[in-house]
């Protein structure tokens, strides 16, 4: 065989291997280094006032500019759903495994994370670390608590995070409130990563944008493949998943999958998913952590937020 024949050979082999690699189900695959990845439970909050009030308002979505939901709590019916998702949890055939729980520091995340996550009730002359939540934290959403709160005894570390809040500006429900409230009402809780005392983020007059929210989330993911911990609970918001992290990731997979992953989360439902570092570890490329340079594009239906 003459060598032009010869090359020509070896290009038709090349472009039928690329052919059948582009089309074979093993795409749909991803392999990567146990080290480079981590599991996230992501829990959205359990159902707060200002849900309940939009929702029999038929959708009216104004009310979320009413102060009296500022950092809104949550209704008895989400600690309720609180609950049921850690029976749920302690009762799953498979283990589900929780290292660390990082958390929104607005009332009603840290109200579900302290309900799914916390330990029993807190005993102070039995309990060796302060409670995960006083009595008056859940008191102050008109449900009754045991009597000294809710321990932390046995559970995983709590760090509470501003970059995985819920969309910022315009809606006081949104708003955190100063961080002295919250360090006295979730005594165990780390508040070391809130910057400042007052809400410095939250604007009355500007909301977050989409792209905004979403190099949030991105920042977010970065700092959590930072952690030591590999089995991590973030309970979060509907916009901060919905719009800001669930969008930027499955538009590779089978249209199924990718259903699976942006469908509405509602109130305090958990999706546990593997992140997948694939610029090595602590090596995330800054002009595109994660491979997202293509998915920073809006999701379908850009409806004003459904849910807080």
């Amino acid at each position: 065989m003459s060598p032009s024949k010869s090359t020509k050979a070896n290009d038709h082999d090349q472009v039928s291997k690329a052919e059948h690699l582009s089309t074979s189900p093993v795409c749909r695959f991803s392999l990567a280094p146990l080290r480079n990845t981590k599991v996230l439970h992501l829990v959205r909050h359990g159902e707060g006032f200002h849900n309940v009030a939009v929702r029999q308002a038929g959708g009216n979505h104004d009310l979320y500019k009413r102060w009296d939901f500022e950092d809104s709590q949550m209704t008895a019916f989400g600690w309720e759903q609180a609950f049921a998702l850690k029976k749920h949890i302690q009762g799953s055939q498979a283990p589900i495994t929780v290292d660390l729980v990082v958390v929104s520091p607005l009332s009603r995340t840290l109200q579900t994370a302290v309900a799914v996550f916390g330990g029993g009730a807190y005993e102070s002359e039995c309990s060796l670390a302060p409670p995960l939540m006083t009595s008056a934290a859940m008191e102050a959403s008109g449900v009754s608590a045991p009597a000294a709160g809710i321990a932390s005894d046995g559970c995983p570390p709590f760090v509470a995070h501003e970059l995985c809040r819920e969309m910022i500006g315009v809606h006081p429900c949104d708003k955190r409130r100063d961080l002295a409230y919250y360090k006295r009402n979730f005594p165990a809780v780390d508040f070391s990563l809130v910057d400042s005392e007052q809400d410095e983020l939250w604007r009355a007059d500007e909301r977050e944008t989409r792209p905004e929210i979403q190099a949030r989330a991105v920042r977010f993911l970065q700092w959590v493949m930072t952690r030591s911990e590999r089995h991590i609970a973030v309970v979060t918001h509907s916009a901060f998943l919905t719009r800001g992290l669930l969008p930027q990731f499955g538009q590779e997979f089978h249209q199924d999958v990718n259903k699976d992953m942006q469908e509405y989360v509602q109130n305090c439902e958990m999706r546990s998913m593997v992140l997948v570092d694939g610029n090595g570890g602590g090596g995330l490329r800054k002009d595109d952590p994660f491979g997202l340079q293509e998915a920073h594009t809006v999701c379908p239906g850009d409806e004003e937020e459904l849910m807080s």
